[in-house]
């Protein structure tokens, strides 16, 4: 899989930043970090840095934060350059006079960065120890700790992480985030085809569906569709959905923004549903409660609740 590809990358970025005719990569890095901090506690608490690197032009910078382009690759790597001001002496020193340097002395701030910098690429060992010793599993985890590209993932791979990143419930993640994905468009595909790996944290079974009530809940699909897939997905499985996964759904529905006001604290039919079902055509909520109502029929003790969820949608279709 990708650990191969993961790893010749790596293998490429190495060599090219062994070289010393690269220095200024290590020059502009300690010039940024430098330049935008008060004094060396700040730089010394720096625990994240990343490796761009744009693999059609192999311009390489080393940053604070990871791209947000997708056509950059980019990996956590090891803070030894952070490390290098506070082991090394001499880098110390030098850091600290550039701090001290007022900005004209430009001659003088460039030696400074120019021999840290050169110690910096005289230590430089590899961008990241732990990725030749990855499992697939590693990999997967790496990316969704935001370590790694998504954008270096296989398909089934990016849907995965993008699951993952849906059941999360903190930090709450934008829809912009999602949108701007690699392959967005194919995962979300596949994740309306309820195409995705069956194991998960709340459910194996109903997986799919709740990472479509996620998705709607983000506005990355609309109410409609939901309730769409929802009849879908029911009537696929009405013979595999047992009375657990059949209460759990409910009470999923239940806690949705359509039939909850995110004001309120529990579910209460209200204006506020009817307004949101208002928005929703009459052919798909016909359909969507008489999925409701098989659901009621397969499991008798969740007609409370069932019939919570048909009162405000017959109150719309009597209209």
């Amino acid at each position: 899989m990708n650990n191969t590809k993961i790893i010749q990358t790596i293998e490429k970025i190495d060599p090219f930043m062994k070289e010393p005719k690269n220095l200024d990569v290590y020059i502009n890095f300690y010039k940024e970090i430098l330049t935008n901090a008060k004094n060396l506690k700040i730089i010394n608490n720096i625990d994240k840095l990343y490796c761009n690197f744009n693999q059609n032009t192999n311009k390489i910078s080393i940053e604070t934060k990871a791209s947000s382009s997708n056509n950059i690759f980019f990996i956590r790597m090891d803070t030894d350059l952070i490390k290098l001001l506070q082991k090394d002496d001499d880098c110390y020193i030098a850091a600290r006079d550039f701090l001290a340097m007022p900005a004209y002395k430009k001659s003088d701030r460039l030696e400074a960065l120019t021999f840290i910098a050169e110690k910096g690429l005289e230590s430089f060992k590899t961008i990241n120890r732990q990725i030749p010793k990855f499992t697939d599993s590693h990999i997967l985890d790496y990316v969704y700790d935001h370590k790694l590209s998504f954008s270096i993932l296989d398909l089934e791979e990016k849907v995965e992480v993008t699951a993952r990143w849906l059941e999360q419930v903190q930090p709450n993640i934008p829809k912009e985030f999602f949108e701007n994905l690699d392959s967005f468009d194919d995962v979300k595909e596949k994740l309306l085809k309820f195409e995705v790996n069956k194991s998960s944290l709340y459910s194996n079974m109903l997986r799919p569906i709740l990472l479509l009530e996620r998705m709607m809940e983000k506005n990355l699909i609309s109410k409609s569709l939901y309730l769409t897939k929802f009849s879908e997905f029911c009537e696929l499985n009405k013979n595999s959905l047992t009375k657990d996964d059949i209460g759990i759904i409910l009470i999923w529905i239940c806690n949705t923004t359509i039939f909850k006001n995110p004001n309120m604290g529990t579910y209460y039919p209200s204006d506020y549903t009817k307004e949101q079902l208002n928005d929703i055509s009459k052919d798909v909520l016909i359909t969507f409660s008489k999925t409701i109502d098989n659901l009621k029929q397969l499991s008798p003790n969740d007609e409370n609740i069932a019939n919570k969820i048909l009162k405000p949608i017959n109150e719309v279709l009597e209209k």
